[in-house]
């Protein structure tokens, strides 16, 4: 463990016309002291509660990392890791060239579902001004700011931006693979708790025989038309 101030928000009184900020404080190997980190993307957000959703929510995901030993150490090297990164890819070049190669392992189904991850991860990567950032810079702290822009700005359901974390961490496995990053920044991000949904939910057994009483003596023509779709379905 390493010392650490844990993280807070500067929101400057709910000025929202000053510029708020995230801080916090952590170990730095190389110089042997505490290090301050400020966060500015909270200004991003316009609203005086979207602002404070973000900041709470980082702050939280911050000193969950500051708790579990996150420190400054630009010589460390990932254990998993056995060599320097083979060639430099901006995060666009990068994204691009690791969908390219997921491609033909995928089913047709699946390939537009990762591609639409990466559009979505594109667009964030040029509002944020990281298109021509260097992949190797991409870590788990910037893929949690993702994260939090596909529920805070994005507006996503939980159980979609988990989708798009699942597809984002296998593309950025076959940049580890292929020693393009040494580790994948979206491996031990941590799925967010998804609610019961209602939609889409089967008839009970006594809800289809009421149906088949009402609609049988009410619109005949209409229950042929279900027994036509029931029996295609169990054909098929």
């Amino acid at each position: 463990m390493y010392p650490f101030k844990k993280a807070r928000l500067i929101d400057c009184e709910k000025n929202l016309s000053k510029r708020w900020y995230i801080e916090f404080y952590a170990w730095d190997v190389q110089q042997g002291k505490l290090v301050r980190k400020r966060f500015y993307e909270i200004n991003n957000y316009l609203g005086l509660k979207d602002r404070m959703v973000y900041a709470n929510r980082i702050i939280n995901q911050l000193n969950s990392l500051l708790e579990e030993g996150y420190h400054f150490d630009v010589n460390k090297v990932p254990e998993e890791a056995t060599s320097e990164p083979t060639r430099r890819y901006t995060l666009e070049e990068a994204i691009e060239y690791a969908l390219e190669i997921k491609k033909p392992s995928l089913r047709s189904t699946s390939y537009p579902s990762y591609k639409s991850t990466v559009k979505i991860f594109k667009q964030w990567t040029k509002e944020y001004g990281h298109s021509n950032l260097d992949i190797g810079y991409f870590d788990k702290l910037r893929a949690i700011y993702f994260n939090d822009y596909l529920l805070v700005e994005r507006g996503y359901a939980p159980k979609t931006v988990n989708g798009h974390t699942a597809y984002l961490k296998a593309l950025f496995q076959v940049l580890v693979e292929r020693e393009v990053i040494l580790k994948n920044p979206f491996r031990s991000l941590r799925n967010h708790k998804e609610g019961h949904s209602r939609k889409n939910l089967a008839f009970s057994l006594e809800q289809i025989q009421q149906i088949k009483e009402i609609v049988s003596r009410m619109d005949p023509p209409l229950w042929l038309f279900i027994q036509f779709i029931y029996c295609l379905f169990r054909r098929y």
